[in-house]
């Protein structure tokens, strides 16, 4: 299956659960989290990128602790709150659009077989424009 097809398939499976997690809040509050690696799911449309499923519930697939530190920050502040659900494997929202290291091909030391083989001229294409898609950053926030 073709990054292209992948793409296709997850924004049809994105319609039953956004790539983030919207936790509600007060605007007035001046302060808003954004927590980009809080989980560590991987899209059906990916599998698991290659690696085994033992591997994904470390920190090579998100940051342990994250989504709690943040969830508990939203309810202290009363703030709005956005933590993504994809794992910085599939795609880091961190990362800008022409970073080389959006799509990691190499992580904690390993390799990550479903992505080593995203290259500039080809697939990187396809994986920006699923960062607009699964980015809390491009999708999540409000327009002003």
């Amino acid at each position: 299956m073709t990054v292209e097809q992948r793409l296709t398939r997850l924004r049809r499976e994105q319609r039953e659960a956004p790539p983030f997690r919207r936790i509600e809040g007060d605007w007035r509050s001046g302060v808003l989290i954004l927590c980009d690696h809080a989980a560590n799911l991987i899209p059906p449309a990916y599998g698991t990128l290659g690696l085994t499923l033992k591997i994904l519930p470390r920190h090579i697939a998100y940051d342990i602790g994250a989504a709690p530190v943040a969830e508990h920050l939203a309810r202290a502040l009363r703030a709005p709150a956005l933590l993504t659900r994809y794992s910085r494997l599939l795609i880091d929202p961190n990362r800008g659009r022409d970073d080389p290291t959006l799509v990691m091909q190499l992580s904690d030391g390993r390799i990550v077989p479903g992505n080593a083989a995203v290259d500039e001229a080809g697939d990187r294409g396809a994986h920006r424009s699923l960062l607009r898609a699964v980015s809390p950053g491009h999708r999540g926030l409000p327009s002003t």
